[in-house]
Order: structure tokens, then C-alpha cells, then sequence
């Protein structure tokens, strides 16, 4: 099997790729739930999820983690929250791509959700 790391926001490269590959099941795309999300936060996508796309298998659960570096004053969310109000816009968040899960997250809680 040949792996082509095709990176970009929400895995959209790599889904046009395999939606528009020859349809003979040699090439599979192994993504997260940003697939699903695609279509809500990119106006203008080359493919259709639901169209050109069939799952196959849920392969795997990933629990969200949220980490800090050893230096961090913060050991607990808590503390992590009120280290981060106590200095506004001096803490930066990192995600694994736009249109991912991590990166939806963040923006549910940027807009007053849980």
C-alpha cells in the first residue's frame, strides 16, 4: 500500500483525490468526522461526501486530549482558565487543521457552548 499524506484544511485534498479516483477500491481514505463537517464550513468543495463517498468502517474512537507544556503554571482546566483570563490574548490554542473536530470544538466554546 502506498500512503499519500495529502494535507489540508479538513483533509479536503485527500477526499477529492479518493472521490475522484477510479471507483476499483484501490484507494481508500482513512479520515476523521471533518469529512462529515466539510460541506458546513467550505463553500466550495470538488466532491460530494455523501455522493462520492461510502464508508467502510469505523476504525477507530480518539478521545480529545488537552495538554500543556511541563512549564505551565496550570495542572488542572481550572487553573488552566483562570491562568488564561488572568493574562488575555497572551495564550495561544493550537488544533489539528481547520474543519477538524479539535478545531470545531474550540469554536463551540469561542461561541458560549460547552
Amino acid at each position: 500500500m502506498l500512503v499519500d499524506n495529502a494535507r489540508a484544511p479538513g483533509h479536503n485534498i485527500g477526499a477529492e483525490i479518493v472521490a475522484k479516483s477510479k471507483p476499483d477500491g484501490y484507494t481508500p481514505l482513512m479520515t476523521t468526522s471533518a469529512l462529515a463537517v466539510a460541506p458546513s464550513l467550505y463553500s466550495k468543495l470538488n466532491y460530494d461526501p455523501l455522493k462520492d463517498l461510502s464508508p467502510v468502517v469505523n476504525a477507530a474512537y480518539a478521545p480529545f486530549l488537552l495538554v500543556v507544556r511541563p512549564a505551565m503554571p496550570a495542572k488542572s482546566v481550572q487553573e488552566l482558565i483562570d491562568f488564561a483570563k488572568s493574562q488575555p490574548g497572551q495564550i495561544m490554542f493550537a488544533s489539528t487543521g481547520s474543519g477538524t473536530p479539535a478545531s470545531c470544538r474550540r469554536a463551540i466554546q469561542d461561541h458560549g457552548g460547552n
